[in-house]
């Protein structure tokens, strides 16, 4: 007996019947299980490679790299001399200091004001 003709059919024959097959796209579809494949082994060998690759190198290198602990100088603090104490100043010498203080702010105030009054009119 003879297998169904709708048995033997695959997808891409059912797809592409009464088309044109000769532009590409149905021996793309055709092969692309090959292609899987393929890729699928050049990127296992490609990441095998990777991670043999260290390995052998090590194995061929004469002699291995060591570690190295660095060392540290440790230094001494060092004691830095406090500033002598100021004298303290008499509270009227202080009155003295915030009066001739707030004369002068006092002034600067009344020229700034004259400043702004001159440049309003």
């Amino acid at each position: 007996m003879k297998k169904s003709y709708c048995l033997s059919m695959t997808f891409n024959n059912i797809m592409f019947d009464g088309r044109n097959k000769a532009y590409g796209a149905y021996l793309l579809r055709k092969n692309y299980s090959e292609h899987i494949i393929k890729a699928f082994m050049i990127a296992t060998a490609l990441f095998s490679g990777a991670l043999v690759c260290p390995l052998i190198e090590t194995m061929v290198r004469d002699e291995p790299i060591k570690y190295e602990k660095p060392v540290y100088d440790i230094l001494k603090p060092i004691d830095i001399p406090l500033p002598p104490v100021l004298e303290k100043v008499a509270p009227k010498a202080i009155q003295v200091i915030l009066k001739q203080q707030k004369k002068k702010s006092i002034q600067k105030l009344m020229l700034i004001q004259r400043l702004y009054k001159t440049t309003l009119e």
